[in-house]
């Protein structure tokens, strides 16, 4: 049975698996390491009760005109390699956009490994995705870098933000 849920703490090993299979090579997840920020959401799939998918979401706001939007930027999407192709990974997708919209977001976001597959739960590639190469004795030597400069609290006070 698969079931897809809000991610909880005693979550934890499942979601910290999937993240070391998925993005690490097997690579440990150290206990005192932070999984999910605190403006951040979990969301888990589970086979038979074993946690085996995982998706972060982040808080963001987007602005549409002059109203503030509650946006899930998507990330960290992950299948446990023996639990591909076994539907998981959709459903993960598709009742967690369910969980995000009862959450309060009305849009969501990510960057995908494969715009295709996306596709499936209403995303769509905008923009294009530029890789420029250079060999490093090509670049130009700056001499200078950007200054820096301590300032106080009371100084802190007069900054103002560029508009």
């Amino acid at each position: 049975m698969i079931e897809v849920r809000l991610f909880e703490p005693q979550d934890r090993a499942g979601f910290a698996e999937v993240r070391s299979q998925v993005y690490r090579g097997g690579g440990i997840v150290r206990p005192d390491e932070e999984l999910l920020h605190e403006d951040a959401l979990g969301i888990v799939g589970a086979i038979d009760g074993k946690i085996v998918a995982a998706l972060t979401a982040l808080r963001f706001t987007c602005s549409l005109g002059e109203e503030d939007v509650p946006t899930a930027a998507i990330a960290a999407v992950g299948v446990i390699p023996e639990f591909r192709q076994t539907g998981i990974g959709s459903q993960l997708m598709t009742q967690g956009l369910e969980l995000l919209e009862q959450e309060g977001f009305r849009m969501a976001s990510l960057y995908p490994f494969s715009g295709r597959w996306y596709r499936r739960f209403g995303f769509e590639v905008v923009g294009r995705r530029f890789q420029i190469t250079c060999p490093s004795g090509r670049l130009p030597n700056l001499e200078e870098g950007l200054p820096i400069h301590r300032i106080s609290a009371q100084e802190f006070a007069r900054l103002k933000p560029v508009e």
